[in-house]
């Protein structure tokens, strides 16, 4: 796959769940702003699975 279209598939799955309820259930589950976890999820490379298995989540929760 090349770089655009990874780019271009990132982009869609970014928009699909920016418009989905997900977003916000996540967010309010971990106690952030949509804004706040649009941004952790995008440096999870677009991934729930390596944004909830990085522990970032968990740690912001703790502190």
């Amino acid at each position: 796959m090349t770089r655009n279209k990874k780019e271009k598939l990132s982009d869609n799955v970014q928009q699909n769940f920016n418009q989905s309820k997900e977003i916000a259930y996540w967010a309010n589950k971990y106690n952030l702003s949509v804004e706040e976890f649009q941004r952790l999820f995008k440096e999870a490379g677009f991934s729930i699975a390596r944004l909830l298995g990085s522990g970032v989540l968990n740690n912001r929760m703790a502190a």
